[in-house]
């Protein structure tokens, strides 16, 4: 598979993690770009988002997705977003551009955090709830 095949496989795969009838947190790039094509089989089935950018804004209006305002809303079921980098020990790098604020402040009202990323031999995906920590030794 090609890293953009990947991408939207983990995309996809993210759907089965999102709750209908909740309000659904969106991230930034092209994984999720991905995950917001796929959300759009689920419109029906999901109050609307919450998008980290303009872009993922654009993209989810576009699809008939309703978007919140993050101040609208009490709480997210999910925030989805991909990654930069994991490493074993699911410590994480995220991109360094004018969304991670906004990334940062909506992924902080989630119930959950979905996190993809893909790696050239195999996928990656995590749901983490957002308050805790754990590692996948058990430390």
């Amino acid at each position: 598979m090609t890293q953009d095949e990947l991408k939207k496989a983990v995309g996809w795969a993210a759907l089965q993690y999102v709750q209908p009838g909740t309000i659904v947190g969106v991230g930034t790039g092209s994984t999720a770009a991905h995950f917001i094509d796929a959300l759009g089989t689920m419109k029906g089935q999901i109050e609307g988002a919450v998008s980290s950018s303009d872009a993922s804004t654009e993209k989810l209006k576009s699809l008939g997705i309703h978007v919140f305002d993050l101040n609208e809303v009490d709480s997210l079921g999910i925030y989805v977003d991909g990654a930069d980098e994991i490493n074993g020990h699911m410590q994480m790098i995220k991109g360094g551009g004018a969304a991670l604020t906004r990334e940062k402040i909506i992924a902080s009202v989630a119930e959950n955090l979905s996190v993809l990323q893909t790696l050239p031999s195999r996928l990656i995906f995590w749901v983490i709830p957002a308050a805790s920590r754990s590692y996948p030794d058990g430390t």
